[in-house]
């Protein structure tokens, strides 16, 4: 009895453990990529210069064409 307690609350702290690491590495890729929606499409400020440089007079272009 001692042992199946242990066992599962072994589980449940290393499921506790993946979850949280989970929860962190998705938090932090949201926070490096930062999205763009120009004109209703959502792109990287990458994405948006290279866009902003073939449509220049796009409205909102102005900010990423230096």
């Amino acid at each position: 009895m001692k042992k199946t307690i242990l066992i599962i609350a072994g589980i449940l702290v290393i499921g506790g453990g993946v979850y949280a690491y989970m929860q962190t590495q998705n938090q932090d890729a949201q926070s490096v990529e930062k999205t763009i929606n120009l004109m209703g499409i959502e792109m990287t400020e990458e994405q948006a210069k290279d866009h902003c440089k073939v449509m220049p007079n796009m409205a909102g272009c102005a900010e990423y064409l230096n």
